[in-house]
């Protein structure tokens, strides 16, 4: 079990992962295509997508990030009860 954060972020399980996170940004983008992105990526939660003032950002997370995330829920339930 994971007893703090330095150990969560130092697991050697996790270290070597090679899987990079991807990104993808463009600028010049509407709103109407934000909007439109949007709802063809409405089923996929696997892409985070972020808009402002014009700039489109898309970015697929690494599996090492995911797995970081779903250890430090666990570390808060367990701290937290």
């Amino acid at each position: 079990m994971v007893i703090s954060l330095k150990e969560l972020l130092d697991d050697p399980e996790l270290a070597d992962i090679d899987d990079p996170e991807e990104k993808f940004v463009t600028s010049g983008v509407s709103w109407q295509m934000y909007e439109a992105l949007l709802a063809k990526l409405e089923d996929n939660s696997h892409y985070r997508v972020t808009y402002l003032d014009e700039i489109l950002e898309i970015v697929s997370p690494s599996i090492r990030h995911e797995n970081i995330k779903k250890r430090l829920a666990i570390l808060l339930i367990a701290i937290s009860t």
